[in-house]
């Protein structure tokens, strides 16, 4: 499957965000850091098969980001700039980001530093490698998400696969956070 499935609204107003944070606390405070942790715990799905060699486990990470970065990324990704404003302030992004993604087991979770405070988990689903540019996770709240990646040394680039961000996040304040995550900078292998 590419693309969003019906549940665009869902699956790009949580869980592609480091959002678990309209219902469930902002990533950058660390009291509901810790709850959300333990909810995306229990609800986190069972592990897919091993893992697949195109796309090899590990943790990756991206560098310190600016505002500024993180603003110019979500425009690239097709925000528009109200929109990239947005998603930051719903966030409580003052100043910086680094987002972490960790694949381990079949498990498929990015966590989350705003202006330099501690990290917390915004996306946690299991995945599977389709082909050598396509991976599909699988959020059991909220279904499938279709990624284009490209594996370059070290350095592991994300996009959303046949998304119009402008359209799917203009009736969602918070919604631009997913884009920003996946596509503001490479994941370099840590």
């Amino acid at each position: 499957m590419t693309g969003f499935t019906g549940r665009v609204a869902v699956l790009v107003a949580c869980p592609l965000m480091v959002l678990l944070v309209t219902g469930c606390g902002s990533a950058s405070d660390p009291e509901s850091t810790a709850g959300t942790a333990s909810v995306a715990t229990s609800a986190a799905p069972a592990a897919a098969a091993s893992s697949d060699p195109r796309l090899p486990e590990g943790t990756y990470r991206t560098p310190e980001l600016t505002r500024e970065q993180l603003l110019a990324a979500g425009v690239d990704a097709g925000l528009t700039d109200a929109q990239a404003e947005q998603a930051l302030a719903v966030d409580g992004i003052e100043q910086t980001a680094t987002f972490t993604l960790k694949i381990e087991g079949g498990q498929w979770t990015q966590f989350s530093s705003y202006d330099g405070g501690a990290e917390g988990v915004g996306f946690r689903a299991t995945y599977e490698v389709v082909d050598d540019s396509t991976v599909v996770t699988t959020e059991e709240c909220c279904g499938e998400t279709t990624f284009a990646y490209a594996l370059d040394g070290n350095a592991l680039r994300l996009s959303f696969k046949d998304a119009d961000p402008q359209q799917l996040c203009q009736d969602d304040a918070g919604c631009g956070m997913g884009f920003i995550v996946w596509e503001s900078a490479p994941f370099s292998r840590v």
